[in-house]
């Protein structure tokens, strides 16, 4: 897995994408007028990497049509979903920043179980906190009150959504940033 983020003046991470086993990263760079980076990329855990170069990339996508729609398709869903995330940041609290974060999680990444949906990427308190915008502190509490509501399963590290109603309800609730 690898963790596509910023670092904070003071340490701390912000993750804006988790990369799964089999997805793709570098898409946004691919057509840039600049090629600064804007993000790092963190690997967590033992990770394979194939590296096509831009200069490789660009002509087999223009030179077909359905491989340019399918990378313009994946780079629309990634802005769409940075969109998202920007207005969840700026209209919930941390509750509902955590449970929009778990239900998109288990939407992309999320395997179909008998207990729930189990979202099929480890991911630590620290990096949920890095892609809600909190501290790991505030989402161990977080999580803690969504397993005692029975909203999600924690095993081994593994989240499994049980009710989804309950997370989209921190999503509607008002309250105040943690």
């Amino acid at each position: 897995m690898v963790l596509i983020g910023t670092m904070g003046p003071g340490g701390e991470e912000i993750v804006l994408h988790v990369v799964a086993p089999g997805d793709c990263m570098g898409e946004p760079s691919l057509y840039a007028r600049t090629r600064d980076r804007q993000t790092d990329a963190r690997a967590v855990g033992p990770t394979a990497i194939v590296v096509i170069p831009g200069n490789q990339a660009r002509p087999i996508l223009e030179s077909h049509p359905e491989a340019m729609r399918v990378f313009v398709q994946r780079v629309s869903e990634m802005c769409r979903g940075h969109a998202q995330r920007v207005a969840t940041a700026a209209f919930h609290d941390a509750r509902g920043r955590l449970a929009r974060v778990i239900l998109d999680l288990a939407s992309t990444h999320g395997v179909a179980t008998a207990a729930g949906h189990r979202i099929d990427v480890a991911l630590s308190q620290t990096t949920l906190a890095g892609l809600v915008g909190v501290r790991r502190e505030s989402v161990n509490r977080l999580l803690t009150k969504f397993v005692h509501d029975g909203a999600v399963r924690i095993d081994k590290g593994t989240i499994t959504v049980r009710d989804p109603r309950l997370l989209r309800a921190a999503l509607d609730a008002d309250g105040n940033a943690v």
